[in-house]
């Protein structure tokens, strides 16, 4: 969820068992687009209103890291191995 000019946004984790909230974490502006690793210990949630990817824990559900990427990322994915991950960006 953004609130007001794309500067306060977060992205939700959700059990499945209940399909309710557990978690929030704040991420970059403008987040648009998610990957998650093959073995399910990282998410990758693409920033356009900033040009990052925040990388999330999911052991912890925090924000590892924020790695800078080209202008407006609108796609991300994880190679099989996990060796790479793939930015799109407009």
């Amino acid at each position: 969820m953004c609130v007001g000019d794309f500067n306060d946004c977060d992205v939700s984790v959700i059990a499945r068992s209940s399909n309710r909230a557990t978690a929030t974490e704040p991420v970059g502006a403008n987040p648009s687009a998610v990957a998650v690793t093959p073995d399910g210990s990282a998410v990758y949630v693409t920033n356009a209103g900033d040009n990052t990817v925040s990388v999330i824990n999911t052991c912890t559900n925090m924000v590892n890291t924020t790695v800078p990427v080209g202008a407006d990322p609108s796609a991300v994915a994880v190679t099989p191995d996990e060796s790479a991950v793939f930015v799109a960006n407009e």
